[in-house]
């Protein structure tokens, strides 16, 4: 069963499902499309991304599996090709079916090579019930009645880019997978509930500042790589919190459960970075460990933070937006080099500000520039 499975999703699932016990099938396998001559492959999405959702969603299935004999191949890719490669596989007199929908069916007429690949398969053309294909649609078919899911991948992605749920559209593996990668604009319909809210709770000047970190963190994952659709949402949540007044963090803290260590309780100020985590958990539904922790950590830092954390951490202090400071210029110039280098800087020039100031810097801060000291040896 052949598609750009771009999601896969249940209708898939199902029709396979129909035509196995139908026809007594041994296997199905499903076999995601590389460069397929029919598609905009610019709008395609990752083909290791379209993989590991199918593999997700038939886990657990003995009688389905997914090759990735199509995705890995450098050239636009045939079906002719592909029915080759697998019946080099099989026993003699084994038979090849070839599960396509009833819109595709006619279609395979204009498809490289078609006699010849009437020849080698059995098409099982999925039909409704109640609107027949008719048998001789093509040479060599059988006609599979079942009742179809009216699911379409173009629908789910729309849904996606809307904030609506997908839920029973796709299995729950393929769902998670979706929003973990932030796939089809997963979080792009946050966007606008996010700035409307941080409009109502964040002075002229720190908003500034919230759009001036978004717009560095979709720069630095250009750089360095990374995902730039979570970056968003981890920069312009990062301070949510930061213009609450201190006895309103500290009712927060309580509310959320956030313990507070000798450093928070001297200093109210920097428990906006726990705060904001949860704001973002509370809120607008964010689940993501990777985007609450770059949220969670943007200002003290932490020991091993993941790319994303390293990003937020730098984008906060180098954003375009921001006043001259002392060591602006380092940590921008550092930057240039390494997220690493720039955290190394940026830490050390904080250090120097927290003792002028007669303030103790927070142990996450202290163990951030240890443990980048050390894997920087």
């Amino acid at each position: 069963m052949g598609g750009t499975f771009d999601p896969v999703h249940l209708g898939h699932l199902h029709a396979a499902q129909y035509a196995r016990e139908e026809f007594g099938i041994e296997k199905v396998l499903f076999m995601p499309a590389g460069l397929p001559p029919h598609k905009d492959n610019i709008c395609l999405s990752d083909a290791a991304h379209r993989f590991n959702m199918v593999a997700l969603s038939v886990k657990g299935n003995r009688y389905f599996g997914v090759s990735d004999f199509e995705i890995l191949s450098r050239d636009t890719t045939y079906s002719i090709d592909t029915v080759k490669e697998i019946k080099s596989h099989m026993q003699d007199g084994a038979v090849l079916y070839f599960i396509i929908g009833a819109d595709t069916a006619p279609f395979v007429k204009t498809w490289k090579s078609h006699t010849e690949l009437e020849q080698l398969v059995t098409f099982i053309v999925v039909s409704r019930r109640g609107n027949e294909v008719k048998r001789n649609i093509l040479k060599n078919c059988e006609i599979l009645n079942a009742p179809v899911l009216e699911i379409s991948s173009t629908e789910i992605r729309a849904r996606i880019k809307e904030g609506k749920s997908v839920k029973y559209t796709v299995t729950d593996a393929a769902q998670n997978y979706i929003r973990d990668n932030a796939l089809y604009g997963f979080y792009s319909s946050l966007y606008p509930k996010i700035t409307r809210h941080l409009k109502t709770v964040l002075s002229e000047r720190k908003f500034t500042h919230t759009l001036g970190v978004e717009k560095e963190a979709v720069r630095l994952c250009q750089m360095f790589g990374g995902n730039e659709e979570k970056a968003r949402v981890a920069a312009l949540l990062h301070d949510a919190a930061k213009n609450m007044p201190s006895d309103e963090k500290l009712a927060a803290c309580k509310k959320y459960g956030i313990k507070l260590d000798s450093v928070l309780k001297s200093q109210p100020n920097l428990t906006h970075q726990f705060i904001g985590a949860k704001i973002a958990e509370d809120l607008f539904g964010i689940t993501d460990s990777e985007i609450l922790n770059a949220i969670k950590y943007h200002t003290t830092g932490r020991k091993n933070m993941s790319h994303l954390e390293k990003i937020i951490f730098v984008a906060d202090c180098t954003e375009p937006y921001r006043s001259d400071y002392d060591g602006l210029a380092e940590i921008r110039a550092a930057a240039k080099e390494s997220l690493d280098r720039a955290i190394l800087v940026a830490i050390k020039f904080s250090i120097e500000y927290v003792k002028a100031k007669g303030q103790p810097l927070h142990p996450l801060s202290l163990e951030a520039l240890e443990f980048t000291i050390q894997e920087g040896k």
